[in-house]
């Protein structure tokens, strides 16, 4: 997902995420423990999931450029 989707966005038509931090935290983070069991086999698809009560997680792509505009230093991390 990270090297198709976020890594990859410029063959999609949008801004590349190149911040190795970002791109080693979106590895890391187990979206699936985010989402309800009955949308595991979506959990790492970019698409924004349900996670109940109307809402949803945003799309991995999305979470990780916003991420990485805040330009955040290891002490705001």
């Amino acid at each position: 997902m990270v090297r198709e989707d976020i890594e990859g966005a410029a063959s999609l038509d949008r801004m590349p995420v190149l911040d190795r931090t970002v791109l080693e935290v979106m590895r890391r983070t187990p979206r699936h423990e985010f989402v309800p069991e009955s949308e595991w086999r979506h959990a790492y698809d970019d698409r924004p999931v349900p996670i109940g009560y109307g809402q949803t997680v945003s799309q991995p792509y999305l979470v990780a450029y916003m991420t990485e505009l805040l330009r955040l230093t290891p002490a705001e991390a």
